[in-house]
């Protein structure tokens, strides 16, 4: 069972990174105000590491830091 788990996890990284191209450009679209769609695929996009805190426009960014998910990518990530 773990080595299907961790096969399973190997595919969905890989998976990911294929569609990274996609979604920097759907990150580009994201404009504020911020919905709780914009705020949640953000945050999705950085766990899955298809988008990095660099590549997120300044305004959406300062935003975004006032989030829920923004605390829960911080503390998930110490």
């Amino acid at each position: 069972m773990r080595a299907q788990i961790k096969r399973d996890e190997k595919e969905g990284e890989i998976q990911f990174a294929k569609k990274a191209p996609e979604i920097q450009e759907q990150l580009k679209l994201i404009e504020t105000p911020l919905s709780f769609i914009d705020t949640t695929h953000i945050y999705r996009w950085l766990c899955r590491k298809q988008i990095t805190i660099d590549m997120i426009s300044k305004e959406v960014l300062k935003e975004f830091k006032n989030t829920e998910q923004y605390e829960g990518f911080v503390s998930r990530n110490k």
